[in-house]
């Protein structure tokens, strides 16, 4: 590699480490930096692992002072910013209004492929690769250098690795996924159902899952939006899903409520039932606290007609003598 090639390259990951991209989220260089009015030791800097190759750490001195983003100390052991980033979290929104999410990319892309295919678009500051269990999901971050190149790709179908789509490419694979879509659909529809509102019903569900799959994956579009935009939605589903849960664990206890109501018919404290809190003559139920009381009177007026039985038997029955 020449001078002029390694000099370049050295610049760009230092000038990486200092961007609102890495700065921010980089909790020991923002430490370093907040402490010592921006300034951070190059010294330092030669032991990050992409930079400990680059020896020796002159090299890496005379590569910085070509840049126009940092500046040297008087002694040249030490690099900062030339503007001052400013509070973290407007950095951080200052990288969002840039990034984009582009999906359905191969899941063997490497971060040197992405870096080079997002590259034919504009000047980029970054590409993240979405990773899942250490693989690589086929989502990838970009973040453009100006707002201008991001609006730019957003307003374009691209496909990979070719690029840009041409509007005759769009139209085509448009056509392309309306033609196999109707085909798909009437032999399923055929097989489905003479019933008309079933033959419509599935006509549209049929429709509308093979849209994607009728498109060949070399002039497919990628999925691109806005972080921001794409933010919001993941944000309203997960609120949608935190709902549904909420739903689902206030019917559980609704029905557990009810068994419990059932149970406590006439039991004491079951529930709320008949009889409510206190069963028989409780509170709140059917019956209420009245219950009670016409339950006292059925054992009231039982006892007077035993009463009144026992009385006349006495005076139907012979008297005994009287022993005088």
């Amino acid at each position: 590699m020449s001078t002029e090639d390694l000099s370049k390259e050295i610049l760009k990951q230092v000038e990486f480490y200092f961007s609102d991209s890495n700065l921010p989220n980089d909790k020991y260089l923002w430490n370093v930096t907040q402490a010592n009015d921006g300034w951070v030791e190059i010294s330092s800097i030669a032991t990050f692992n992409r930079m400990k190759r680059y020896r020796p750490v002159d090299t890496i001195v005379a590569a910085l002072q070509t840049s126009t983003f940092l500046e040297l100390s008087e002694d040249k052991e030490s690099v900062r910013r030339v503007d001052p980033i400013g509070p973290a979290e407007e950095a951080k929104r200052r990288v969002l209004e840039k990034t984009v999410v582009v999906k359905d990319l191969p899941v063997d892309l490497t971060l040197e492929r992405a870096e080079e295919f997002f590259s034919k678009f504009g000047q980029i500051n970054q590409v993240r690769l979405k990773k899942r269990d250490r693989a690589f999901t086929g989502k990838v971050f970009v973040e453009f250098k100006d707002t201008e190149e991001f609006n730019k790709f957003l307003d374009q179908k691209v496909t990979y690795p070719d690029g840009f789509m041409s509007e005759a490419a769009v139209a085509a694979a448009a056509a392309a996924a309306a033609a196999q879509t109707a085909e798909v659909a009437t032999e399923s529809v055929a097989e489905v159902t003479e019933d008309v509102a079933a033959v419509t019903e599935a006509v549209a569900e049929v429709a509308t899952e093979t849209v994607d799959a009728a498109i060949e994956p070399s002039v497919k579009p990628l999925f691109i939006m806005s972080f921001s935009k794409y933010n919001e939605l993941k944000r309203a589903e997960n609120q949608f899903g935190d709902q549904t849960r909420r739903r689902s664990f206030n019917h559980k206890d609704g029905e557990d409520g009810e068994r419990s109501s059932f149970r406590g018919r006439g039991r004491g404290r079951g529930g709320r039932g008949r009889g409510g809190r206190g069963g028989r003559g409780g509170r709140g139920g059917r019956g209420g606290r009245n219950r009670g009381d016409d339950v006292n009177g059925f054992r009231n007026r039982n006892a007077e007609r035993d009463g009144a039985d026992a009385s006349r038997a006495r005076e139907s029955s012979p008297q005994r003598p009287t022993v005088e």
